[in-house]
């Protein structure tokens, strides 16, 4: 999609859920995809696509178009601003007492946690957005774990009290992070949350998915994920925007190799699907991975049960209950 052409012209597009890619100026976008108006070389796209992606803003505000209904919602909280690449905001809440910074899954979207989870009363939420995808577009996409967090902690500063919140590939991120900042005398997180994912310890068995070509990748996405939009899946230059950083998710989750080494003293919250893969012995070993307290919740539902409606709001409890153990007053403003 992005050839080396310094004369070929882009357009970035929108969707519904807010994210945004680049598309040939000279080329209708596929169905669900809107032009935003912002036409130029790919460099001047991607730009812009940095500066906004980061807009997460609730749809229903997105559609307000009259002055009245704006002047009506005036009182909405300004999204937050940080100068990390790696943050994704939407509700810029100084006054919360407690910061929670989300990792999320293998090719998964800052945006759509930060969308689930700040509707948490006195919460400040912060979606980690990895290379290759949202306001990290133009860089690649990182491959190793260790990679991974030792550029994290160079890019951004975790400020205030925190805590981590991390599902299936995030949640291994979010652990690897809070013990790499206790290595180097950093501030740590008060609280991990860990949702759908296997304890470090636990080495990965299945035939790797990220050395599958991509059409075979696809599917093994559509058969364990559910899939991507019909938007891309079925446009070839959309495709090549995305895979790239599956892959690179899938390799890093799959060439982890975690310990038993010293453990965290954090509290633990740890969160299952009842009809995950992963078993219930299997989830409950993540408490040997810290001296602090240790909770274990399954909710209904599969690897991604927070996304059935019936089951959001049991979610949401626990994040909010786990939160109040770590919440005192006035936070520091976020990122670097």
């Amino acid at each position: 999609m992005f050839e080396d052409d310094d004369d070929r012209r882009y357009a970035v597009v929108r969707n519904d859920d807010g994210h945004y890619s680049l598309w040939p100026q000279d080329r209708t976008p596929p169905s669900g995809w809107t032009p935003t108006g912002v036409t130029g070389a790919k460099a001047e796209c991607l730009a812009h696509v940095a500066e906004v992606w980061v807009d997460m803003r609730p749809r229903r505000l997105r559609e307000l178009r009259s002055s009245t209904s704006v002047a009506r919602h005036a009182a909405v909280p300004h999204r937050p601003r940080s100068t990390s690449a790696w943050l994704v905001g939407r509700m810029a809440r100084p006054e919360a007492p407690v910061r929670l910074y989300c990792f999320p899954h293998s090719g998964g979207s800052a945006g759509e946690y930060v969308r689930l989870l700040d509707v948490l009363p006195d919460v400040e939420v912060w979606g980690i957005q990895l290379p290759g995808r949202g306001g990290h577009l133009e860089r690649a996409p990182l491959t190793a774990m260790s990679e991974l967090v030792t550029t994290l902690l160079a890019e951004t500063e975790f400020t205030g009290r925190f805590a981590f919140l991390g599902h299936s590939l995030g949640a291994l991120v979010a652990y690897e992070t809070a013990k790499a900042l206790r290595e180097r005398g950093r501030e740590q997180p008060e609280q991990l949350i860990l949702s759908a994912c296997t304890p470090p310890h636990h080495v990965v068995t299945r035939a790797p998915l990220h050395l599958l070509p991509d059409t075979e990748l696809l599917t093994e996405i559509e058969r364990q994920y559910g899939g991507l939009p019909a938007a891309i899946r079925d446009e070839p230059d959309l495709l090549e925007l995305v895979l790239p950083y599956h892959r690179a998710d899938f390799q890093i989750f799959e060439t982890y190799r975690g310990t038993l080494g010293e453990a965290l003293d954090q509290a633990f919250s740890v969160v299952g699907g009842a009809d995950d893969a992963i078993p219930v012995e299997l989830l409950a070993e993540w408490c040997r991975h810290t001296t602090g307290p240790f909770q274990m919740h399954r909710l209904p539902g599969g690897h991604f049960y927070w996304r059935e409606a019936a089951v959001r709001d049991q979610f949401l409890r626990i994040v909010a209950d786990s939160l109040r153990a770590t919440a005192r007053p006035a936070v520091q403003p976020a990122g670097r």
